[in-house]
């Protein structure tokens, strides 16, 4: 049998999350632990807040979808973009995600397809780069040095306000080179 992270409270295994508060309980999972010198600050979360078990079974039923993330976030501090693996935001999708959200709260965002190496469909990046990109017969994307920097640019560009505000961004260490440069 599971149990809630907070109250403790016996679960359903079925419906269970890992580490997260039960539907009735009042506290907030944190993960965090208070940091000294020789630890970090560990934070939980999920790999997204639109996945269709947390609709199905954790969310209260009928909530519309967008009220999803703030009510996420009230029992988390962060969450993976797993929407980024497959394409860029919209800039005005990702200042509504701030909005919505606690000044702490943090978005790790999830390393495009392309940029870890896998087979990609060229239909799968921004419009202007879908005319720039060389494919192959199947219509996947040739990685090149110059295709490889556009999309980390375009994601980069996409999730900026991220790191212009109270929000934390935790960008993927594949950025590193990009994020220098443009400083």
């Amino acid at each position: 049998m599971a149990r809630c992270f907070d109250c403790a409270t016996a679960l359903n295994r079925k419906r269970a999350v890992a580490f997260r508060a039960h539907r009735d309980c009042r506290g907030k999972v944190t993960g965090t632990e208070k940091s000294n010198e020789t630890t970090g600050r560990i934070l939980v979360g999920t790999a997204s807040w639109s996945d269709p078990g947390f609709v199905e079974f954790w969310y209260p039923k009928g909530m519309p979808a967008a009220e999803r993330l703030p009510w996420y976030a009230q029992h988390f501090e962060m969450v993976e973009v797993n929407s980024t693996f497959y394409s860029v935001p919209d800039p005005r999708m990702v200042e509504r995600w701030c909005r919505s959200t606690p000044d702490n709260f943090v978005f790790d965002v999830k390393l495009h397809q392309l940029l870890s190496r896998h087979s990609t469909a060229a239909k799968l990046l921004p419009p202007a780069l879908q005319r720039r990109a060389e494919v192959d017969g199947k219509g996947k994307v040739v990685l090149t040095p110059e295709i490889e920097e556009a999309v980390a640019r375009e994601i980069l560009r996409a999730v900026e306000i991220l790191r212009g505000v109270a929000n934390g961004c935790a960008a993927p260490a594949a950025f590193a080179g990009v994020l220098a440069a443009e400083a």
